[in-house]
């Protein structure tokens, strides 16, 4: 279903596959045919997006694989990026933090350091972390009830 504010819901042409939070973007489709970006005004353009694909808190449609690590992006101009072996790939999921539309830190195998990504321009940087940052909860709620 899609809804906007002052009309009645109505159904999707085709099965949504994740939805931006911020915008109400959505990837629809029906595999094995190419995907689409629909956005909140029920308008669509196409997309290189894969079913797996995901949105950042900034609206870009991104991907995450191992062997090797790589994000792929679906953006206007589809990009692949390469990591280094040391990204943790069974972690990426539970601790990719964005810190702008376009810079993500992801962990680094046995360091207590992440990689910061652009991806924009696809350079990576190692970023020191403190300590048991990337093993923890970044937000908790450590108040009485």
């Amino acid at each position: 279903m899609r809804w906007t504010p002052d009309t009645p819901p109505q159904p999707l042409q085709a099965p949504a596959w994740a939805v931006d939070p911020h915008t109400g973007a959505t990837l629809t489709g029906n595999p094995p045919a190419p995907l689409q970006l629909t956005l909140p005004d029920g308008t669509t353009r196409p997309t290189t997006a894969e079913p797996h694909f995901t949105f950042s808190p900034g609206g870009v449609l991104f991907a995450l694989h191992s062997g090797p690590p790589t994000i792929h992006l679906a953006d206007a101009t589809p990009q692949v990026i390469n990591l280094p072996a040391s990204a943790q790939e069974s972690t990426i999921d539970n601790y990719a933090v964005w810190e702008t539309k376009q810079h993500v830190l992801l962990p680094l195998t046995g360091t207590p350091a992440a990689l910061r990504v652009d991806t924009e321009t696809g350079e990576c940087e190692v970023a020191t972390m403190p300590a048991g940052i990337l093993t923890h909860p970044l937000m908790t709620d450590d108040q009485p009830a």
